[in-house]
């Protein structure tokens, strides 16, 4: 079972890089809270990276797919 604000995060965005990040973190061995955390924290950095350099979205910034 996932963590509520998890799914949140998750679902709003729909990004493949997003939610491919928060699975390589839970395979690695952390905790849902643990992965949903680093993917709260990750996206506001994201965020101050667009606004800094004027940019769109781009996922592959975020996280590689492999």
């Amino acid at each position: 079972m996932q963590h509520p604000s998890c799914l949140k995060v998750l679902d709003k965005y729909r990004q493949p890089q997003v939610k491919a990040f928060y699975e390589k973190l839970i395979r690695a061995g952390k905790k849902q809270i643990q992965a949903s955390v680093a993917v709260m924290r990750k996206l506001p950095r994201c965020l101050w990276g667009m606004l800094k350099h004027q940019q769109d979205f781009d996922g592959s910034k975020f996280y590689q797919l492999t």
